[in-house]
């Protein structure tokens, strides 16, 4: 009898559902969730039927966003249990342990709504793959021993904590620094403490925010300086702080119930004339950060990834100085804020994010074509260690 009001009830809440769904307007995007929304006008007749169904009423349940946000401030509430993390940096207070609360999804609040995901932990094939990782860029650099290389490490959180008495993403540098040799020079966001993460990074997204972008910006031209003769890292002219809130990615993962964030940037002094290219065509640099200084951001995108620039394969900065040297970096989403500073010491700049490589890229081809005397390679550790698609091509 109880199974079948059980059945009974889920029927009624099915048809019931369903009748909404069918008179609702179509939801085009989650803004919890940044992607786009299977709609009633995509179903097709003659494929997969019951995954179309079941993935019409997962994206177009009436009040879903709501629904989401009650979720996991329920799962909030219910995981006020401080979790276990220890001190990993020898500045980093350990008081820390007392302010540190898992939420869900991997999601961690470190106070103050500053949130932290995807904790390390030690796993043997991830250990090879990152040592695999350090191998060949090593063996990359062997083979032009004429160009200059460098690893810049945008140091995480998750990479300066000990869980659990141990300190997974530091050994996980150290075994990617192991295999480079000694020409190879290495640098890393250093954070001594929470509160400097706290001003280097927005409190719910990955990224690091302007002033990360300078400091990151600032080690790396000085570490090259050591060897070529360029300019020091340029003065802050202006910080720019934009009212528009938003949610960053890693608030997505919990229904985008924490504190919202503020875009930021920095302009600094004599950037100088260039011209821009994007995957070999003539472009603008920085459009839409004047749209999102007029009226905000008008997509249900990111706004970071908004405001500093969609991540594509190829971007190319030209400051017509021939006497600079020519430089090419691998990189990822953290580059969209400082690559136009960097590229301001060099006479031609080719960032490539090999997340987005169709595999046309060979290296020898853009070394010889564009005279290239440094190679940088700065990636967040997951994309640097983990991310399948950012392993070098050795050619």
């Amino acid at each position: 009898m109880i199974h079948r009001f059980y059945i009974l009830l889920m029927l009624i809440m099915f048809i019931v559902g369903s009748s909404i769904i069918a008179i609702s307007p179509t939801i085009e995007m989650s803004k919890i969730e940044k992607r786009t929304l299977f709609k009633r006008e995509d179903f097709k007749m003659n494929t997969e039927i019951d995954k179309q169904v079941n993935s019409i009423l997962k994206d177009q349940f009436y009040s879903r966003e709501n629904l989401i946000k009650i979720y996991y401030k329920t799962k909030l509430l219910c995981n006020k249990v401080p979790y276990k993390v220890l001190s990993g940096m020898k500045k980093i207070k350990s008081d820390i342990d007392t302010g540190v609360v898992y939420i869900a999804n991997n999601v961690i609040d470190l106070g103050d709504g500053y949130l932290m995901n995807n904790v390390l932990t030690y796993a043997e094939d991830k250990a090879n793959e990152v040592q695999q990782r350090g191998y060949n860029i090593n063996e990359i650099s062997l083979l032009y021993p004429d160009i200059s290389f460098y690893v810049y490490f945008p140091t995480r959180i998750e990479e300066t904590l000990n869980i659990e008495d141990t300190n997974y993403g530091l050994n996980y540098r150290y075994l990617f620094l192991q295999q480079l040799n000694d020409s190879i020079k290495t640098d890393a966001l250093k954070i001594d403490s929470i509160e400097e993460y706290k001003n280097y990074f927005y409190k719910s997204d990955f990224h690091w925010n302007a002033r990360g972008a300078y400091r990151a910006y600032s080690d790396i031209i000085s570490l090259i300086k050591k060897d070529y003769d360029i300019d020091s890292p340029k003065k802050i002219k202006n910080e720019l702080f934009y009212e528009s809130l938003w949610h960053g990615n890693v608030s997505g993962l919990i229904g985008q119930i924490t504190k919202e964030d503020n875009i930021t940037d920095i302009e600094l002094k004599d950037i100088g004339n260039y011209s821009f290219y994007i995957n070999d065509e003539l472009s603008d640099y920085g459009t839409h950060k004047e749209i999102y200084k007029d009226s905000g951001n008008p997509t249900s995108y990111s706004d970071y990834d908004y405001y500093y620039g969609d991540n594509v394969f190829e971007k190319r900065f030209e400051f017509h100085d021939s006497s600079k040297p020519n430089m090419l970096v691998f990189r990822d989403s953290l580059c969209n804020v400082n690559e136009e500073w960097i590229a301001s010491h060099f006479n031609t700049t080719v960032f490539i994010d090999l997340r987005l490589n169709d595999d046309s890229f060979h290296l020898e081809d853009y070394i010889k074509k564009y005279s290239i005397d440094i190679v940088l390679v700065t990636e967040i550790y997951s994309n640097l260690y983990f991310n399948g698609n950012m392993f070098i091509p050795t050619d």
